[in-house]
């Protein structure tokens, strides 16, 4: 017995071996060049070794080496995946735009191909989890919910948020000591506004960093790290294996608590949906009165609870860190070019009386204020690698044929930072949007995606960042702390983001 199980263990990694190698080979017959192949890891060891040589905080110049070196096509083999790294505008406008139907589904993250992932907006396929709906239909559910209409009844929700923000950090900034470590403070903020607009919670993340909700969002998104968790690591070269052993992972057990607090929470808004007493627009209760009305009309099946309490987690992963991050560098920037700050606050200071009269229409009719956080999305874009798609389809662009399976990436800085696009690229200046009245080609500016696949919720985050950068503004001068009078702010990336390491540590002085 025991010699037949050594036998098949023999021949099945005999198989995986070759397989590995025939996949090794596709890079050659596509004709497109990138750096070289180690068996059994591909390219994995040539991104661990530029990490070593050069160091994390220059992680994210890894790709302009690689495009320096091979061109604006790359070939990686990057665990199961070939992934193809792209920053010619013309197939980026075919794979994301014009040849979608093709190139519909996200990749597999390495955090897990099953649940919850594979049935929310982020990772969900075109066919979807075999419930009778897929990618398209959640499109269809969660798109509304973002409408100005659905925005105008949230903000109110989001300005008591960042009021309250605005007198924690007074009462931070009363001592003589006001150097404030900002990346950490704004990530409460972003939590409740998630719990209070998205959940109905009654979250105090921002005066008690020991709420229940801020210490497990934290840990979770602590223990995403490719480099020191195993779970992801074994993910990373077979989803289904890194899924089976997910349940055991600090990462795993950490985000079965978030979404068994996202569960709880779903089936108490369910009980209450549609009575008299449930007055809440929140993101649940809208995505459960979208999905009534699909079914009404569409006659489609309803959307199970294990897929509501998935999206609900997508809310959570697309807009803690993200949101609180852009907030951070944005704080940042204009501590670095304090005339860009004073320009911003005269304009606030035009139409604001120290924020007692912000409103959602006055909020979005601020040129300067847009241009400020679209410069900042484009100096400092939060996500950086998740605009990727696999081909569904075998199809030929530009004379590259893809094959079903390849996936297609375009690093967001690389575009974000070409001098052909963008000239002076590394200076932060919002005057480049002025002078083209911030009308944008979505092809050279992506910090939410691009293409019919972009971020469903971008909307909600750029009315987030205005509330709370107009907010902090009209209240705060901010100026680089110590730590950063003489050096550069330390960040690198963490998955597909990209973020402070060390904390935004800025000097912030009451007005």
């Amino acid at each position: 017995m025991l010699s037949l199980i050594l036998v098949a263990f023999v021949i099945l990694i005999v198989k995986w071996s070759w397989d590995r190698i025939q996949f090794f080979k596709l890079r050659d017959k596509m004709g497109i060049p990138g750096p070289p192949t180690q068996f059994p890891l591909g390219n994995v060891n040539y991104i661990l070794n530029d990490m070593k040589k050069n160091g994390k905080e220059d992680s994210i110049n890894m790709r302009f080496r690689m495009a320096k070196q091979y061109g604006d096509v790359v070939g990686m083999y990057l665990g199961q995946h070939f992934e193809v790294t792209t920053t010619d505008l013309d197939i980026i406008n075919e794979v994301f735009i014009k040849q979608f139907s093709k190139f519909v589904n996200r990749p597999t993250q390495h955090f897990g191909g099953g649940y919850p992932m594979n049935e929310n907006i982020l990772q969900m396929t075109r066919e979807g989890p075999g419930k009778g709906y897929g990618w398209k239909d959640i499109r269809s559910v969660i798109s509304p919910i973002f409408t100005t209409g659905k925005l105008k009844a949230m903000f109110p929700i989001m300005e008591e948020r960042v009021n309250a923000f605005v007198e924690h950090l007074k009462g931070m900034t009363s001592s003589e000591e006001n150097d404030i470590e900002m990346y950490n403070e704004l990530q409460a903020l972003s939590l409740d506004v998630i719990g209070r607009c998205a959940f109905g919670m009654e979250t105090e993340c921002i005066k008690d960093k020991t709420d229940k909700f801020y210490i497990n969002a934290q840990k979770f998104f602590n223990s995403i790290n490719l480099e020191e968790s195993v779970g992801m690591l074994v993910g990373f070269f077979s989803p289904k294996i890194g899924q089976f052993i997910r349940p055991w992972t600090r990462e795993g057990k950490t985000e079965k608590v978030l979404l068994d607090g996202l569960k709880e929470v779903v089936e108490r808004r369910k009980r209450t949906f549609g009575s008299d007493s449930d007055n809440r627009k929140d993101l649940i209760s809208l995505m459960l009165e979208q999905d009534r009305e699909r079914q009404r009309s569409q006659k489609k099946p309803p959307l199970s609870d294990e897929t509501i309490v998935s999206n609900c987690y997508a809310f959570l992963l697309a807009g803690y860190e993200t949101t609180s991050t852009a907030l951070s560098f944005g704080l940042y920037a204009l501590a670095k070019n304090p005339e860009v700050q004073q320009t911003l606050y005269d304009e606030l200071t035009d139409n604001f009386n120290f924020h007692t009269d912000i409103t959602y229409d006055a909020l979005m009719k601020l040129p300067y204020l847009e241009a400020v956080m679209m410069e900042s999305l484009r100096r400092y874009p939060p996500v950086v690698f998740f605009t990727t798609r696999e081909c569904v389809e075998d199809c030929e662009i530009k004379g590259i044929k893809f094959k079903k399976g390849v996936c297609v990436q375009c690093p967001v800085h690389l575009t974000h930072y070409n001098p052909e696009y963008w000239p002076d690229p590394l200076k932060f200046d919002p005057n480049r949007f002025l002078a083209i009245n911030n009308h944008v080609d979505n092809l050279t500016w992506m910090p939410f995606g691009i293409g019919p696949r972009n971020c469903v919720g971008m909307r909600f985050a750029e009315l987030e960042y205005k509330s709370a950068l107009a907010a902090l503004v009209l209240n705060f001068k901010f100026e680089l702390g110590k730590e950063l009078q003489d050096k550069e702010l330390a960040c690198g990336i963490m998955a597909v983001l990209y973020r402070p390491l060390d904390g935004v540590n800025l000097k912030v002085t009451a007005r």
